[in-house]
């Protein structure tokens, strides 16, 4: 089960007190090929990003302290405010890019807010609109000269790229996720999960 608190954040933006439910304990019984972590009770990604009531800032507790800087303040001022799970998330990708966080962060914020979607019983054009933009900032993260995890995040570009109908691609990023892991013992699983995939995709890991 998952387990809540509620605490009180500052928006970074605007001063005003927000509500937030922290997330203290959880418990997960598997996931599935995309890495999403299937929990039993309420999915703690259902409360990790709140929005201020007064500005509509939006993020998670890491990304409460702090301020603004004016352009970003002004940019938040002309978002559209979001109303579930799903748009809190797009809509702290979006302030996170403009923020300046890294790729790799703000695509896991869009392919949560495509988890959110399937948690909420499933919207396919929409879930899809936001699995293309965590490909799109992960591809970009990917062209870094460093990446740690690059074999695991290389065969998540794939799977999303299935997920969405693209083959072509898909299976693309799957070989280059293979080569990747080559023979690294540690990353055996993956290279076998990115055959499966490509051959006999499967939505839940066995």
């Amino acid at each position: 089960m998952t387990r809540t608190q509620r605490i009180r954040l500052t928006c970074p933006s605007c001063g005003a007190e927000v509500d937030h439910t922290a997330v203290m304990s959880t418990t997960t019984y598997g996931q599935d090929t995309d890495f999403r972590p299937l929990s039993a009770g309420i999915p703690p990604r259902a409360v990790t990003m709140s929005s201020c009531h007064r500005c509509g800032f939006t993020g998670s507790e890491d990304d409460f302290p702090g301020s603004l800087s004016p352009t970003v303040a002004a940019q938040i001022a002309g978002m559209e405010r979001p109303d579930d799970a799903a748009g809190r998330w797009a809509a702290a990708a979006l302030i996170a890019h403009w923020r300046g966080r890294p790729d790799e962060d703000v695509g896991f914020r869009y392919l949560n807010a495509a988890w959110c979607v399937l948690d909420d019983g499933g919207d396919l054009p929409r879930e899809r609109g936001y699995r293309r933009k965590a490909i799109e900032h992960f591809e970009r993260h990917l062209r870094s000269d460093v990446v740690a995890g690059r074999a695991e995040l290389t065969y998540l570009v794939g799977e999303l790229y299935r997920r969405v109908g693209e083959t072509s691609p898909a299976h693309e990023w799957f070989d280059r996720a293979v080569a990747l892991a080559g023979g690294d013992p540690s990353l055996g699983w993956l290279a076998q999960l990115a055959r499966q995939q490509k051959t006999a995709p499967q939505d839940r890991r066995q």
